[in-house]
């Protein structure tokens, strides 16, 4: 069997690859490496090892993926990252897409909004991060 055969096969033939971009095109069409104010995502088929999350007052957690974290989105809770060693409550303000980025290790870093204020400038938007460590 020729590689345009398997191309064809597997569904990776002319009319579904994007050649140029090496990527399927439903994924080049997303907003490579969405950033905020209060998170920055890799672009799309890149992964992050560590999640940083940055409290208002400085503290900050590094978070391995590699942890195999369960993560949760509740729209009236917000986002819950549960790992064997820790528990990480993030509140605010449209975070279902920040929910399925950090699903897929996409996210590099969160940070909470400095003034504790939702301006309404962006559609996402943090307010506080809590990290609750387990016995």
């Amino acid at each position: 069997m020729s590689n345009q055969d398997l191309k064809e096969k597997w569904g990776a033939g002319s009319q579904n690859w994007d050649n140029s971009q090496k990527k399927p095109q439903s994924v080049s069409s997303f907003k490579s490496n969405p950033k905020s104010e209060f998170f920055e995502v890799f672009e799309p088929n890149s992964f992050a090892n560590t999640l940083k999350l940055v409290k208002r007052d400085g503290h900050t957690v590094y978070f391995p993926y590699a942890q195999q974290p369960i993560i949760e989105f509740n729209p009236e809770k917000g986002i819950s990252i549960k790992s064997m060693y820790i528990d990480i409550e993030i509140t605010g303000r449209g975070l279902a897409q920040l929910a399925d980025w950090l699903g897929a290790s996409r996210v590099k870093w969160i940070k909470e909004c400095q003034s504790g204020i939702d301006d309404k400038k962006e559609k996402i938007f943090v307010m506080d991060i809590e990290f609750n460590e387990r016995g």
